[in-house]
């Protein structure tokens, strides 16, 4: 697991900074490989050209945070059916009729813990899988976060097919297969939203990025 480092060096980025999110493109690889490795342990890391390839297809929504042109923290995903799962280095492989936003990566830098940003791509990602009518949200958590998911409404799930209990033993470690359903009628997504500004009412002016307080680093898939 990729250990907040904060107290430990006295540095980091400044809550007081302020953070901008956008959709990745193939000029940013360099960038997101370098987070990637400061997370996670070698065995953990998917290559080059993995990454390429799925940023070269369009149905992938990948986000990124940045500061002062320096890429912080990311999120991979892609629309899949539900019970599906990616093994580790795998193809991503989108169906013709998607009904869940398979997370497959997400990762804040260790210097940018405390400033909420996987929180705000995790909103992101789920406000998108609303507007696009897909009906649940699904991951694979390794290396301890399944706190942080359960906290974000994801409750771990039995596969039922061989193919997905495969892919899911291709991860170092203990790992398990969580989903959330998303709410899709009006009133349901108004309540998402409003659920997150409350998380940050008591700092308006902020940035939702900087004014979420939560210190973490790790990968889910």
């Amino acid at each position: 697991m990729c250990s907040e480092n904060d107290s430990e060096n006295g540095r980091g980025i400044s809550p007081a900074l302020s953070f901008s999110m956008r959709r990745a493109n193939l000029d940013d690889l360099p960038a997101l490989l370098t987070v990637q490795a400061r997370c996670y342990s070698p065995q953990m890391n998917e290559p080059e050209t993995v990454w390429r390839k799925r940023l070269q297809q369009t149905e992938v929504l990948c986000w990124i945070a940045e500061s002062g042109g320096a890429i912080h923290a990311y999120l991979a995903a892609y629309p899949a059916r539900l019970g599906h799962v990616t093994a580790l280095d795998g193809d991503f492989a989108p169906p013709p009729l998607a009904d869940c936003l398979y997370l497959h990566d997400l990762a804040v830098s260790p210097a940018a813990s405390g400033g909420g940003l996987g929180k705000a791509l995790l909103a992101q990602a789920l406000h998108t899988a609303q507007d696009r009518g897909w009906r649940h949200a699904a991951l694979v958590c390794v290396q301890d976060a399944a706190g942080f998911w359960q906290g974000q409404g994801f409750a771990t799930t039995t596969l039922s097919t061989p193919a997905a209990r495969t892919a899911l033993a291709s991860y170092p470690g203990p790992a398990r297969y969580m989903t959330r359903a998303l709410v899709l009628d009006e009133r349901g997504s108004e309540t998402l939203a409003y659920g997150f500004i409350r998380v940050i009412r008591f700092a308006p002016r902020q940035s939702a990025f900087n004014a979420l307080r939560f210190a973490f680093a790790f990968k889910s898939r």
